[in-house]
């Protein structure tokens, strides 16, 4: 029975139990009514969850969805034994009242070290030699190799790691530049290095090492536009999660034979995609032994236990309380205030309601803020789209505060075909592309903006399940309609997250090439297909910092996505 000092019942995912050394365990024992050992994969794990209160966690990738939360009802703990959460969802765990830690800072230099092991390993053949001098071949005759110094030495994400690999480069006499999500300048005084636009330290860096964490925001932070931009026969080493990557476009790069890549999260990647990795010699596959030097492996576990304990005497230590899907990402803009509404009564204190004229301007104005195109949407076309639908127009309110608004566009088939391959644009949307209920058979469903609860997985699901609704009663005066499928046009880092990462929308036929760079606070538009790519290439040569490129993403019926567990067809 659990008491408020003691778990009844804690899961141990993946473990073997040789993690931790005997002292650990009797430590353990004396707070853990009982322990079960067990595999992700095993089919038993749901019935074990059912009674565990604790669950802990190694950074091997396992991904603790709503789905796995709801298998586990009485649980109130989880501990990760290493950094990484994002294979956690951590804004429903918040919901739930389940309290989420990690372990930070532990193996800081046992990480940056292995780094420059991985590099000098590779740019002086170590390995080789020492299968040379086995065999009895002490000349080196064949031997070449270069130095860091004087290299341009690259480094993405300026927390504890990337700070100690900086100043290590610094030490080697490289010119050490780093790009972070916010500039640090202290460390640029301190550490004598140089901040660059992401996509400039891509291009001309020797060596980049790549020290992000992993959260929802940061999922294939490097994509297929920022691994061409890699500069040639550069080296690029990764220590920290895979999902940092883009798979495919690195699998293209590599396929060139123009860069080193190094990574050890070995243990996180699939047997197939090890496979493919295997059979590029410019791929070098490390196991994950940055942080088991003895020093951290030390303070690694004592942190764990004491962050148990911690939370069993009602003081947690390092909690996980940052909700990572609702960050203020570059493009959110001004007026975009993500909130979070986690308490039942709040949800059901929340009214929808139609647009409102005096809804429009606000709406544009925000939207121009994060896409400002020189054919925008104008409030006389928004009022079009919902003349003969209002209901598609959807605004949350509590009280009369706005916390949520989603527009939806009603499209015919030809026009929605038309949309998605680029033939009309968003503004083009008039009348006659408008879905009429009297005369179509078919609908699509065109998100053209989400706003404020974009990314907590209550809001999106009450905007599913009300869009059901609203198709539903138009079903019962047109009993043959069906949805053709669904889109949008996503400008932001929030809209990409949650149309092409949770709800699986993908770029189809229609590639835009429209790119959003930055200024000071002022977003601005390139389209390299009308202005070029060197007009691209000087915008960031000359202080314009590169986000995305913009895309058209659309789902299918056929397509897996969350979106049709809502809408019924």
């Amino acid at each position: 029975m659990a008491t408020r000092n003691k778990f009844y019942k804690a899961i141990f995912l993946n473990y073997s139990g040789s993690e931790f050394k005997s002292q650990y365990w009797y430590r353990i024992d004396q707070i853990i009514n009982k322990r079960a050992f067990i595999s992700a994969s095993d089919p038993k794990l749901a019935t074990e969850l059912q009674d565990a209160d604790a669950l802990f966690l190694k950074p091997v990738g396992d991904k603790i969805n709503k789905e796995f939360i709801d298998e586990a009802p009485k649980l109130r703990y989880i501990g990760m034994m290493g950094t990484g959460v994002g294979g956690i969802d951590t804004a429903y765990c918040k919901s739930k009242k389940i309290v989420v830690t990690n372990i930070k800072d532990y193996a800081t230099e046992g990480v940056a070290e292995i780094t420059f092991g991985m590099i000098f390993d590779q740019i002086r053949e170590i390995e080789r030699a020492k299968k040379e001098a086995r065999r009895g071949d002490y000349t080196g005759a064949t031997f070449k190799g270069f130095e860091i110094k004087g290299k341009n030495f690259g480094v993405i994400g300026l927390g504890h790691i990337g700070s100690r690999v900086a100043e290590i480069a610094k030490s080697f006499g490289a010119n050490v530049r780093y790009w972070s999500r916010n500039r640090k300048t202290d460390e640029e005084v301190s550490l004598g290095i140089e901040y660059l636009d992401i996509n400039k330290l891509l291009s001309t860096s020797d060596f980049i090492t790549l020290n992000l964490a992993y959260v929802p925001e940061t999922r294939n932070f490097l994509d297929d536009e920022r691994v061409r931009l890699i500069k040639k026969n550069a080296i690029l080493v990764n220590t920290s999660p895979m999902e940092l990557i883009d798979f495919k476009a690195l699998v293209k790069r590599l396929n060139k034979n123009d860069m080193i890549f190094m990574f050890d999260h070995s243990d996180e990647l699939e047997t197939k995609q090890l496979d493919l990795l295997k059979k590029y010699l410019n791929c070098i596959i490390h196991l994950p032994i940055g942080f088991t030097t003895e020093e951290a492996t030390v303070t690694k576990q004592g942190i764990f236990l004491e962050n148990i304990e911690s939370f069993l005497l009602g003081s947690p230590n390092n909690v996980v309380n940052f909700d990572f899907r609702i960050i203020k990402a570059p493009l959110t803009g001004p007026g975009y205030e993500p909130m979070t509404l986690v308490e039942r009564d709040q949800w059901l204190r929340t009214n929808l309601r139609p647009y409102k004229k005096r809804d429009y301007k606000q709406i544009l104005d925000q939207d121009r803020r994060v896409y400002p195109t020189a054919k925008p949407v104008t409030q006389t076309t928004i009022n079009t789209w919902y003349e003969r639908n209002p209901e598609f127009g959807m605004v949350y309110e509590i009280g009369s505060k706005i916390v949520g608004t989603c527009a939806v566009v009603p499209l015919n088939k030809q026009s929605w075909r038309e949309l998605v391959e680029g033939k009309l644009l968003e503004s083009d949307l008039d009348k006659k592309t408008i879905f009429d209920n009297l005369n179509d058979k078919e609908i699509a469903l065109h998100f053209y903006h989400v706003e404020k609860l974009l990314l907590t997985e209550k809001f999106y699901s009450r905007i599913l399940l009300d869009l059901n609704k609203i198709v539903e009663n138009l079903g019962k005066s047109n009993p043959k309609l069906r949805i053709i499928g669904s889109s949008s046009f996503c400008t932001s880092s929030l809209g990409l997250d949650l149309f092409q990462d949770r709800f699986n929308y993908q770029e189809k036929g229609y590639i835009s090439t429209e790119h959003i760079l930055s200024k000071g606070r002022k977003l601005y538009i390139i389209d390299a297909k009308a202005q070029g790519q060197r007009k691209l290439e000087e915008r960031l040569n000359n202080g314009f910092a590169y986000h995305h490129r913009c895309k058209m993403l659309v789902l299918y019926p056929d397509d897996f996505s969350l979106i049709w567990s809502y809408l019924k067809n």
